[in-house]
């Protein structure tokens, strides 16, 4: 047979992403919020940073306030396609939502 691929066990998150996507789960957006808030606060041109507050704004229903943390991903990194199509399907996500 054919040899079997290695399988990686490692979380696909880490770190504080990973910590702020787990309260979501648990359906604590509070601490998400909380979490992410104080990340963008020590690091705010950090794209995981507002990646994370925009997914905890959204667990929170605050969708409006998410939509321009997404937007603010484009106007960071407007050289960034890769970014603005990420920023682009998290908005289509939260007008969905609306």
């Amino acid at each position: 047979s054919p040899p079997q691929p290695v399988r990686d066990h490692r979380p696909a998150l880490t770190g504080k992403l990973a910590d702020v996507m787990a309260a979501i789960a648990e359906k604590r957006p509070q601490a998400a919020l909380q979490i992410a808030k104080a990340w963008r606060d020590e690091a705010p041109g950090d794209v995981l940073a507002l990646i994370a507050l925009g997914e905890a704004l959204e667990a929170d229903r605050q969708i409006a306030a998410a939509a321009r943390i997404y937007g603010s991903l484009i106007d960071l990194f407007p050289g960034r396609a890769d970014l603005r199509r990420f920023a682009g399907e998290r908005l289509e996500r939260v007008l969905a939502a609306l």
